[in-house]
């Protein structure tokens, strides 16, 4: 009896131990799928401090206030610097009335086009999907009708996750029955573009691309949308410091604990205004880490810190494929030569197609030089050997001669 007790408490104990360790690996795997802090912290451009809400004794949901304010994308991060931690959040704002709504299509294009009405549906984690053509650059133009006419000055172009921006972009509206050109066909390297003031409800804009391109929104300016109170919940906790980061250039989600019901009106306090200001840890994203931020860089996902561009075709070469063998040039080992199944014999990084025969057996077998280096000096050697045996000896007298004088 005593031996089966001891028997059940040990398979107790290692069923209880092998439940712990299987809910502390989930732990850690769920937290492996959210961004780290230092990630966090560099994807704002924006931040500001919060401090201690000194008007707090219990936890309290808080709304720090964002009216006016704009940004790309309406997600924030708000950090606990007293206990190292994220804190769940809630974007609140009030509806607009009589808001504009959008109606996109894909005009014209160069390239395949996929869900153009996703740019338009407020959705920032969805996309307009620009694929290149086999040859040359992607050329699309989108007809957005809205439903009422607004005035505008700008538009803001909100990317997704490591996308350059496009090319060239040209804008056009119709403005008293007539299609014009507001935004001339230009090189940008901002997501938002400033033309003079138009009021239509018709609208043309037309890209160029050399990489793929997907645009998550595509924003026309209205300037007379009403001024609402919006704003970003959190539970708030006696004598903690608080950050707020925001408008960030990437989506991401720090790891944080479980949330509160943030939606419910009652008992929010709505803390004063504070102004943003830049976050000194910004970085832009750069997902190939070559110093060129994702949004201008020529080739986003293979690092070319120097940009180069031989043919003009404002793609980088490292994203090209000159021989057109479907193998990038940063990838090929022979550029100029189509190889498609990148035979390289000797290993030396320099496809068949590329290296010389003779080159190719020296490099796969290294010894065979030393072999005749070594042949070589052997011959040498025995040539020198055979030379001296056969110079004739050198003496003093004659052979068989006499030493002494003789007399007359």
């Amino acid at each position: 009896m005593k031996k089966f007790v001891v028997f059940f408490i040990i398979f107790f104990a290692g069923v209880w131990g092998t439940v712990e360790w299987t809910a502390a690996l989930s732990i850690s795997s769920d937290k492996a799928s959210f961004a780290t802090k230092e990630e966090v912290f560099q994807a704002y451009r924006q931040q500001k401090e919060i401090g201690v809400i000194s008007s707090i004794q219990v936890p309290t949901v808080v709304e720090v206030p964002l009216d006016g304010e704009e940004m790309d994308r309406w997600d924030f991060a708000v950090y606990d610097v007293s206990a190292d931690l994220f804190e769940p959040t809630l974007y609140h704002t009030e509806p607009v009335r009589n808001a504009v709504t959008y109606a996109v299509t894909a005009s014209s294009r160069v390239g395949t086009v996929r869900f153009a009405e996703r740019m338009a549906d407020g959705n920032v984690l969805t996309y307009t999907d620009m694929m290149l053509p086999d040859q040359g650059e992607g050329r699309t133009s989108f007809t957005i009708i809205t439903s009422r006419p607004i005035t505008s000055s700008g538009i803001v172009l909100v990317l997704d996750d490591h996308v350059a921006l496009p090319s060239t972009v040209e804008i056009r509206a119709v403005v008293d029955s007539q299609m014009r050109i507001v935004f001339k066909e230009d090189e940008i390297t901002e997501n938002s573009i400033r033309f003079p003031r138009v009021i239509s409800s018709q609208w043309l804009v037309l890209f160029s691309y050399a990489q793929p391109l997907r645009v998550s929104e595509l924003r026309i300016l209205d300037e007379n949308t009403p001024m609402i109170k919006k704003g970003v919940r959190f539970l708030a906790q006696p004598s903690r410091i608080y950050r707020l980061y925001l408008d960030s250039d990437r989506s991401l989600r720090p790891f944080t604990n479980q949330s509160a019901n943030l939606s419910i009106d009652e008992g929010v306090l709505r803390l004063f205004a504070t102004p943003s200001m830049p976050n000194p840890l910004y970085r832009p994203a750069d997902i190939d880490e070559d110093g060129i931020p994702d949004k201008i860089d020529n080739c986003v996902l293979e690092p070319n810190f120097n940009q180069e561009d031989k043919d003009r075709n404002k793609r980088g070469d490292a994203c090209d494929d000159f021989d057109k063998d479907a193998v990038l040039n940063s990838k090929d080992n022979c550029l100029d030569n189509p190889n498609r199944d990148q035979r390289d014999e000797d290993g030396d990084g320099l496809g068949d197609v590329c290296d010389k025969e003779e080159s190719r057996l020296t490099e796969k077998y290294p010894w065979i030089p030393w072999i005749g280096i070594g042949i070589a000096g052997v011959v040498l050697v025995v040539l020198l050997f055979l030379t001296a045996r056969s110079m004739p000896p050198t003496g003093g007298g004659k052979e068989g001669g006499s030493t002494g004088s003789t007399n007359p």
